[in-house]
């Protein structure tokens, strides 16, 4: 019996809702044909309740036209604000990597500049070495005389 009365109260607010929209279009209609005598003239008056109705409904589509573009709009509008966001990230991302090439370079950089006077000083000191050791080689006077080659020998005994 519950369920059968809430669904009759349901049933009966929807019928009043129904009556009220056909009251307010009765209305609008004598309101249309107020001062026009219809008797008369009754395609008069149903034409102006069609162009009446006709306006009625076209600011209704019109409505509902701009309600979906303003939707269209916002999706738009937030479409627009995930892409820019996405660039956003995507920039700092591509800094964040350049900075970190950059560093990666840099210390390659300084690993080569030290590898290489690492070599020049190594360089440096042989050089000084070879330059000390030719140095002693010149000045000394107890330099032995090279060894005689066989050929040699023959030229010598041959000199004698």
């Amino acid at each position: 019996m519950t369920a059968d009365r809430d669904a009759a109260l349901s049933r009966a607010e929807s019928l009043a809702v129904q009556l009220d929209e056909a009251r307010a279009e009765l209305h609008e209609y004598h309101q249309i044909h107020s001062g026009h005598n219809t008797r008369q003239d009754p395609v008069a008056g149903c034409i102006r309740y069609l162009i009446h109705s006709a306006k009625k409904e076209a600011g209704k589509i019109e409505r509902d036209a701009r309600s979906h573009a303003d939707q269209i709009v916002q999706q738009s509008e937030s479409l627009l604000a995930a892409r820019a966001n996405l660039l956003d990230e995507a920039e700092q991302e591509a800094q964040r990597r350049l900075a970190s090439a950059t560093e990666q370079a840099r210390q390659i950089v300084v690993s080569a500049l030290h590898e290489s006077k690492r070599l020049l000083d190594e360089l440096t000191d042989r050089q000084r070495l070879l330059d000390e050791w030719l140095k002693e080689i010149t000045t000394s006077t107890n330099v032995p005389l090279p060894r005689p080659t066989p050929r040699g020998r023959a030229a010598h005994a041959a000199r004698q």
